[in-house]
């Protein structure tokens, strides 16, 4: 049964729910391909094959950057006879290529870098496609992660084709690389063609996640490339859940050839709306190549990979910890902090549950020390997107922020403390606490006075607005669930007269039927949001 209240459609959960996960496929024939390949020592005669090649490849490059300076690579295009050896280190460094079985299979023309100074392929799902620059002939540069330029041998290749370097959780590091690339973009073909991975980490291929905006901030036209391998046994994908480094080494090896697929598309052209904001530019392009892909686009971003490492530390599965984190922060306003700091309670709530990764209504009322009712289960639902009866961290990021965080607004909070407030004297006292717990809950009054202490941190005998506010800002879930008694309050009078003559009435153990959000009547609009309200109606 759908939700009884409106979604916002555009927090939907995607339709590729991980993209960083791969697991590696290893049926019994290709065990045996692997058994004879390395008895034969194939993988190693080709690792010396290559690695010779690539050794060549160093020394003519070394030869090309003798007495440059840092400063002189990093500002200056290389000419004359260094960038004539270009031609000599591409030849090595495709040979070192073909030596690890790899055929490049190319569709389309390149386009001239005066028409399109920058290259743009996706999906990027591993360390093997940097082999895609060899595929020009002008020796392309790359933006490349700082920590990969004093990689022996492979750094100097870096240095050669003077790739940008950046330090990714540095902001200005980020920033400083903006700025060069667009120096070295518009200047009308002085520099060689940047060659970008613009989604900035591996996923499985499933989907086209977040594009990054750095190639698409000059404003200039881009030609799309898109990256297939086509082989029935995939050994190349590189993902942050799956096979190592080494695994895929030694099985691509042990492979006769791996073919690599890449389709040069026509070069797209920015409307001046396009270049006004990158970030329309690149999920443009981006919906280009993932039509030709015939895959859909999710809104993850390497933040998520971020979050997936702090799931692990937080007693989640590693999957568990994506959330598309560009989704929220464009719809929800969420920082990387937040979503960070949402994990740590989330974490700590699932483990008092049995279902590992997700809370149901049972562990939620334990959590926020109440009994399963009928307002708990309307608040539950409301966090329980997709109806399934379990809240995950996703769902339960969207609902603090949609459901719970505006419920912390005083006007909020002081609506629900004059529900509480029946006299109107100014404070509430554990009487009349536990009078409306009672009645609307149905809770025992043990339990409304265990909850009562909870809240009176002054151990004063009665509640202040002070002390209402206090508990929204350390639990929002209770102020979501104040102001939804204030909603009932006064959109059901009825049901909450019969509520109250069903006071007496013994209370019934959790059954199944009581622990399922959709069993239970049609509830209340949730608290009224300005976020939730504005982004109903854009989407």
């Amino acid at each position: 049964m759908p939700p009884p209240f409106l979604r916002t459609r555009s927090l939907f959960a995607p339709k590729v729910a991980n993209p960083f996960i791969y697991h590696l496929k290893f049926p019994w024939y290709r065990k045996i391909q692997v058994a004879i390949a390395t008895v034969l020592l194939i993988p190693v005669i080709r690792v010396i094959l290559s690695v010779f090649c690539f050794l060549m490849a160093w020394v003519f490059g070394s030869i090309s950057l003798a007495g440059l300076s840092p400063e002189t690579l990093a500002t200056v295009p290389l000419s004359g006879w260094r960038r004539n050896i270009h031609s000599v280190v591409l030849f090595w460094c495709r040979a070192s290529y073909f030596m690890f079985g790899f055929h490049r299979r190319i569709i389309g023309e390149v386009a001239d870098r005066k028409d399109a100074p920058t290259i743009v392929l996706a999906p990027h799902s591993s360390f093997f496609d940097v082999g895609c620059g060899l595929a020009l002939d002008d020796v392309p540069y790359a933006v490349s992660r700082a920590e990969n330029m004093s990689i022996p041998l492979v750094g100097i290749v870096f240095r050669l084709t003077q790739t940008v370097a950046v330090v990714r959780r540095d902001k200005a590091s980020r920033q400083k690389v903006i700025d060069e690339l667009k120096t070295r973009v518009q200047s009308e073909g002085v520099w060689p063609q940047l060659i970008l991975f613009p989604e900035g980490t591996t996923t499985n291929r499933q989907a086209l996640i977040t594009f990054k905006p750095g190639a698409f901030i000059p404003g200039m036209p881009v030609q799309p490339v898109v990256i297939r391998y086509p082989d029935a046994w995939d050994t190349v994908t590189w993902a942050w859940e799956g096979a190592g480094v080494g695994v895929l080494f030694w099985l691509t090896l042990c492979k006769l050839w791996t073919t690599i697929e890449m389709e040069f598309l026509p070069v797209y052209t920015p409307s001046e709306a396009e270049r006004e904001n990158a970030y329309l530019y690149a999920d443009n392009v981006r919906s280009v190549m993932a039509e030709a892909l015939n895959v859909p686009v999710t809104d993850h971003t390497f933040e998520d990979c971020r979050l997936m490492e702090h799931a692990a530390k937080a007693n989640l599965k590693l999957g568990d910890g994506l959330v598309e984190f560009r989704k929220m922060q464009k719809k929800l306003g969420l920082s990387y902090e937040d979503i960070h700091s949402l994990m740590g309670k989330f974490g700590d709530i699932s483990q008092l549950s049995d279902i590992e990764g997700r809370v149901d209504l049972k562990t939620f009322a334990k959590y926020m020390d109440l009994p399963v009712s009928e307002t708990l289960s309307q608040l539950f639902s409301m966090y329980d997107r997709d109806g399934s009866g379990n809240i995950d961290f996703r769902e339960y990021v969207i609902g603090m922020s949609l459901i719970s965080e505006p419920a912390r607004a005083d006007d909020s909070i002081r609506l629900a403390f004059k529900l509480f407030d029946k006299d109107g004297d100014g404070y509430v006292s554990q009487s009349e606490f536990a009078d409306l717990l009672m009645n609307i809950l149905i809770t025992e009054k043990e339990e409304a006075d265990a909850l009562f202490e909870k809240l009176d941190s002054s151990q004063s005998g009665k509640l202040t607005f002070e002390d209402f506010k206090a508990c929204a800002a350390d639990m929002p879930e209770y102020a979501a669930l104040f102001t939804t008694y204030y909603s009932q309050e006064h959109s059901s009078d009825s049901s909450l007269l019969e509520r109250r003559s069903s006071r007496d009435v013994p209370r019934t153990k959790l059954s199944s039927d009581s622990a399922n959000p959709q069993a239970t009547p049609s509830p209340v609009p949730p608290p009224t949001s300005p976020t939730d309200g504005t982004k109903a109606k854009s989407e």
